[in-house]
């Protein structure tokens, strides 16, 4: 039995599950002697061929006659057949004499006969019987669109008319209605969904998932563009640290796709379909005043039609496929480009596109283009759209003339750096320049930008002869600069460091609460949340800061603040300010704070214990990151999703969660976020009864000093593992720590230390008078899971004691506050514990009936308070469409029938947010 080697390496497809299915069947259906066809259908570059070679890989039992369409050679008779039959020339002689004849004529194996199609068709028709007597057949057909008409004709001839025959045939081609498919089944493979597309380049090829999320989606799914553009990406580009291009970059292949139908056209199409090339409008009647404007009139577009390139609308032209477009430009040279662009920009009105034409029509410095694109730059931060607002501000610096381009450099980094792209080579031209005041204001951005990642080696560098020089001509930059670097080493927990840049940057602002410069007010908040770490606790400035931030609408600096006042155990202060700035943040429509405050809002609702609160804001929080591809509040949402997973007992969602909040943390350098994923890891170990595992996942993370017990809280979880594991000495050794964060003047953790100290007693009365310590103190504060814990703890110690009837007192509370705030693992632990102390433990309560998604609760809430469905798509930066589909969806699910049915199921005066 021969068979041909295969084409392609047998690969593991992402997103095909259907059509693998079907091809499959194909082949189940030949072993059982039922021949069976499939046909796949798509345009160019949708894996129609990855998907012929599975289906070879998953064959090994069956005799292949495999063919490939070739346009050089789709002019050769027979070439098609030829190459299917190659390896079986050898069983002819089993044909009867006519057909054997015919074929071998066909082939150029013998005389020719004259003989006509239906004659070869017949021979191939016995000839794959004569096969299939031995062992199953598979026909394999590619690009089918080129493979020669006699061909085709005679292998379709055959396989239309095979019954109970071990044959399957699959074939592929692109949409050919010259090509007649009936009585064959026909699968359309389109591109991947926009999902299995983006894992595809985020497991295989190691994109940044906003990046391979937006890869997706503008690549429509298509695997070859996808892999054609993944490798041409940059690094930063790769990892998200840069924006992608408006046009994206294609390899050779794509190109050879299109090119011969491009250089088809004529001079003057050619030109015009570059010009819809280089708009998002292509309408007719502008292009045709572009084209007028360089001399060209009574363009047609027949041409461009006919040869599937585009699809005329009622007065636009659309691209039948985006790589047309990108194909398009790459064919045309830099000349022709420019050409086009000044068409372009003599065509369109006064406005920001135009300026963007008129800048990619010059290739020297023009001021008043430059000029005129940094206005753009500026329009667009102003309207919350940074990413875009960074590549008008990079084209107008390289537009500038030397006495404008240190300024412009500054307003490229600023975009950039709000963006989360990339802005090193800006800081770096504008450093370069010498003028104090980008000087000045590079530092600040490079200092911000680490304080955001936590890059303490970059701050260190900055805080070194830079500090020192813009100490002596700038002294409100130097005191942001140190505002900034004391962020950063918060980030990176060295708390001590944190403490000293606060109080330098505190001296050098004159000890003022708000100085002149945007980000004036970083050095009194400094200072106000890290005071404390060099002896100094400024927590009364926060207050001033608070009410300035919310006074200014200074969005950018609320989280840090957010995460202040929980320090300061103000935790209703900080759920109310972060509201408050997700209202300033949506009327403005920056999303990028938006998605902060819910972030900050959610990890204040978990330390609370509002389980279902914080998920909706957190998940909320994270849908946002992702739309708008913020990797650093994905990263920390994630992070606070495993610890909340973990409470209730969802082992695969905790663990997927940290897992990808561990990845961002490596990928971007975020000390925290990695330290809170160990966490979530172990504590879903610990729930689980895997105690064991948690301690080493927990003494394995890093330590955090007592300014990050309230977001880490790694020594009170480590303390109690470890005293259920029975080694005592190793949890005492932890004892300095406790009395430390008992002793910081900032944080009110008495209880859980008090807890803690309790399960290191191993005195009964002093545990005793630990536990009542710790009960007392979280009886002061909103923290129900921490009193729970409490109560479960000391239950736990008064069961072993003897002392059962004391112990059911407070295992039943904590049965109580566990089941109220949905931790099912600790509510089971504690349901154990009772029974044990002979005490009937209540069945588990069921669920609640019906449950919102995150999206559909806040569409319901904002609806709620009586906006309008248009108000509410304006508030979650939704669309009217998806705000009446949420709607729909709540109403079913709540069993309201109206809007004053909904407005009575929420409580009066209810914000449109998760809580």
């Amino acid at each position: 039995m021969a068979h041909p080697p295969r084409y392609h390496r047998p690969v593991d497809l992402i997103g095909r599950g259907a059509e693998r299915a079907a091809l499959h069947a194909t082949l189940t259906a030949a072993r059982d002697r039922r021949a069976s066809s499939l046909f796949l259908v798509g345009v160019a570059g949708t894996g129609k061929t990855t998907l012929l070679a599975d289906t070879l890989a998953a064959a090994p039992d069956f005799q292949v006659l495999h063919t490939a369409g070739s346009e050089a050679e789709a002019g050769i008779a027979f070439a098609g057949l030829l190459t299917a039959l190659r390896h079986h020339l050898g069983t002819l002689d089993v044909l009867d004499d006519h057909p054997r004849q015919a074929l071998r004529g066909a082939l150029s194996l013998g005389p020719p006969t004259m003989a006509d199609r239906l004659a070869i068709g017949v021979a191939l028709l016995q000839l794959l019987g004569h096969l299939a007597e031995d062992s199953p057949v598979l026909v394999v057909l590619d690009d089918l669109q080129w493979l020669d008409a006699p061909s085709r004709d005679a292998l379709l001839f055959a396989l239309r008319r095979l019954d109970n025959d071990r044959v399957a045939a699959i074939g592929a081609l692109r949409p050919d209605p010259t090509i007649d498919l009936h009585r064959f089944p026909v699968l359309t493979v389109d591109g991947l969904p926009t999902a299995d597309a983006a894992r595809l380049l985020t497991d295989r090829h190691g994109l940044a998932p906003g990046v391979a999320t937006a890869l997706a989606t503008r690549c429509e799914g298509n695997p070859l563009a996808l892999l054609e553009v993944a490798a041409r990406l940059t690094e930063p580009q790769r990892a998200g640290l840069d924006a992608l291009d408006d046009r994206l970059p294609v390899g050779p292949a794509t190109i050879e796709l299109y090119r011969p139908s491009i250089r088809a056209l004529g001079e003057h199409e050619r030109f015009a379909l570059l010009i819809a090339s280089l708009t998002e409008r292509a309408e007719r009647a502008m292009i045709r005043r572009a084209c007028v404007a360089e001399g060209i009139e009574g363009v047609s577009w027949d041409e461009a039609e006919a040869a599937r390139l585009v699809v005329l609308a009622p007065g636009t032209v659309e691209f039948a496929h985006p790589l047309v477009r990108s194909a398009v430009v790459e064919l045309a040279d830099p000349v022709q480009r420019r050409r086009a662009h000044r068409a372009l920009a003599a065509a369109l009105p006064d406005g920001p596109e135009r300026v963007h034409h008129r800048a990619d029509a010059t290739d020297e410095p023009d001021e008043a283009v430059a000029g005129a694109l940094a206005e753009v730059a500026l329009d667009l931060l102003m309207r919350g759209s940074p990413t875009a607002a960074a590549r008008a501000a990079d084209r107008a610096a390289q537009l500038s003339p030397a006495e404008h381009a240190p300024a412009r450099h500054v307003l490229a980094a600023q975009a950039a750096s709000l963006a989360g792209l990339d802005h090193t080579a800006h800081t770096r031209a504008a450093l370069a320049s010498g003028v104090p005041h980008a000087v000045a204001e590079a530092l600040v951005i490079d200092a911000s930008a680490a304080a955001w990642t936590g890059d303490l080696p970059r701050i260190g560098e900055l805080t070194g002869q830079p500090l020192a020089d813009l100490e002596q001509h700038d002294r409100i930059a130097a005191a942001v600069v140190c505002g900034f670097a004391a962020g950063s080493a918060w980030n990176e927990l060295e708390l001590d460091t944190a403490g000293e840049f606060a109080a330098r940057a505190w001296v050098l602002a004159g000890e003022q609460l708000d100085l002149p410069h945007r980000f004036g007010l970083m050095p009194a908040l400094a200072i106000g949340v890290h005071g404390a770490y060099v002896g100094r606790p400024e927590a009364a400035i926060v207050d001033g800061v608070l009410e300035r931030v919310l006074r200014d609408g200074v969005v950018e600096l609320a989280a840090p603040l957010a995460i202040a006042l929980c320090m300061l155990d103000r935790h209703d202060d900080a759920l109310s300010f972060c509201r408050q700035v997700y209202a300033q943040a949506t009327e403005r429509g920056n999303l990028m704070a938006a998605a902060w405050m819910q972030a900050a809002a959610g990890m204040i609702r978990l330390r609370t214990g509002l389980l279902p609160a914080a998920e909706r804001w957190l998940e909320q929080g994270r849908e946002v990151a992702l739309a708008i591809d913020a990797p650093f509040v994905v990263a920390h949402v994630s992070a606070e999703l495993s610890l909340l997973h973990a409470m209730r007992g969802s082992t695969a969602a905790s663990d997927a969660c940290s897992t990808l909040a561990a990845d961002h943390a490596a990928r971007y350098g975020l000390t925290t976020v990695g330290t809170t994923a160990a966490l979530g890891r172990a504590l879903n170990r610990i729930v689980q009864g895997d105690i064991e595992a948690g301690a080493a996942v927990l003494l394995a993370a890093r330590p955090v000093g007592a300014g990050h017990t309230d977001q880490l809280p790694i020594v009170y979880e480590l303390v109690e593992a470890l005293v259920r594991l029975g080694r005592l000495a190793e949890a005492e050794a932890f004892r300095p720590q406790l009395l430390a964060i008992a002793a910081h003047p900032t944080l009110g953790h008495r209880a859980p230390v008090e807890r803690s100290l309790g399960l290191l007693a191993t005195d009964a009365a002093i545990a005793i008078a630990h536990f009542e310590a710790a009960l007392a103190a979280t009886g002061r504060t909103p923290r129900p899971i921490d009193h729970a814990r409490t109560q479960l703890a000391y239950g736990e110690r008064l069961r072993r004691a003897g002392s059962r009837g004391a112990a059911r007192e407070h295992l039943e509370g904590a049965l109580a506050g566990f089941e109220a705030t949905g931790c099912a693992p600790w509510a089971e632990r504690a349901r154990t514990e009772l029974r044990a102390a002979g005490a009937t433990a209540p069945a588990p309560r069921r669920a609640p009936r019906t449950s919102l998604t995150a999206q559909e609760d806040a569409v319901a809430r904002a609806v709620a308070i009586g906006l309008t469905n248009r108000e509410v798509a304006s508030r979650l930066f939704l669309s009217t469409k998806t705000v009446e589909m949420h709607l729909t969806r709540a109403y079913r699910k709540l069993g309201v029938r109206s809007r004053t049915e909904l407005a009575n199921h929420f409580s009066a005066g209810t914000e449109p947010t998760p809580d």
